[in-house]
């Protein structure tokens, strides 16, 4: 009887760790400066996962 326990415990486990919630979207946010130009590129050419937003955010012009 005590392997029964073990062998339910054990599957109950394993469809507990099976569980888990949504991943949450991130969302990131920069300006157009050349060391982020990668991060824009890579979601031009579809490469960022589904829940990874990106904005802009307008660079400040000069007066």
């Amino acid at each position: 009887m005590n392997s029964l326990a073990k062998l339910v415990f054990l599957s109950v486990a394993i469809f507990r760790s099976a569980c888990k919630p949504p991943i949450e979207s991130l969302r990131i946010v920069s300006s157009p400066w050349p060391g982020c130009e990668p991060l824009f590129l890579a979601r031009d050419l579809g490469y960022l996962k589904p829940n990874v937003t990106t904005h802009e955010i307008p660079f400040p012009q000069e007066k």
